[in-house]
């Protein structure tokens, strides 16, 4: 799956946010987009994962506009894994509640599968928890790794992570660059999208990285660049 951001632009509440994006991911990358606090890195976030529509410009799922038809654009929704910024209150309950309601979400395969992929990842992420836990009780860390691994077990086809790294910390941060580089060479792709890169990305930028309005775009893996 490879999306597109075409001269694209966002308005919100009368106030340009950008305009003239042009960005685009697929299958085999791993990439990051830094901007500095207040210029719209996570508008720029819920424009790719189908959140919000762009003022101007078009957006491509693998060349078709997914905002002109909603049964299409849920489909492909339901193939990206998506952590925002923040996770509203009302939705920080329990490790089970948070568990079905990612699993609605996708429904492709059965409960009981999905079940056994989570506990999978959980246990990748280094994470014992009950499923009466609440998540108010997990760490900044814990809490990341614990979405993350909801978002594993779901295997989209692309991840769209905002300040994911940065709620991990380097220990983990580095480890789930890792795991998405492993996922790239399966042709899956990931973008993080941040403030700034941590350290331990900044020796790992190609040379691609250029600019694009307000943002950064760095690669820091391509399955068939030979400088990574």
């Amino acid at each position: 799956m490879r999306v597109e951001l075409i001269n694209s632009g966002l308005v919100v509440d009368e106030r340009e946010i950008f305009r003239g994006v042009n960005f685009s991911i697929g299958p085999g990358e791993v990439l990051a987009v830094t901007s500095e606090e207040g210029t719209g890195k996570s508008f720029l976030f819920r424009l790719l994962a189908l959140i919000t529509p762009p003022e101007t410009g078009e957006i491509l799922f693998d060349g078709a506009d997914p905002w002109k038809e909603r049964k299409k654009r849920a489909l492909i929704r339901s193939s990206l894994g998506i952590i925002p910024e923040s996770i509203p209150a009302t939705e920080l309950s329990t490790v089970e509640s948070l568990v079905k309601t990612n699993y609605y979400l996708m429904r492709r395969i059965s409960w009981k599968r999905y079940r056994k992929r989570v506990k999978e990842s959980l246990s990748l992420m280094k994470l014992d928890l009950t499923d009466d836990q609440p998540l108010s009780s997990l760490s900044r860390s814990e809490r990341a790794r614990f979405f993350f691994a909801l978002e594993l077990a779901r295997a989209p086809k692309l991840f769209f992570l905002d300040s994911l790294l940065s709620e991990l910390g380097d220990f983990w941060g580095e480890r789930v660059f890792l795991m998405l580089r492993r996922l790239a060479e399966e042709e899956r792709g990931a973008v993080f999208f941040e403030r700034k890169l941590p350290h331990f990305l900044e020796r790992r930028v190609s040379r691609s990285s250029f600019t694009e309005g307000k943002f950064t775009v760095h690669t820091l893996y391509r399955k068939d660049d030979v400088v990574i």
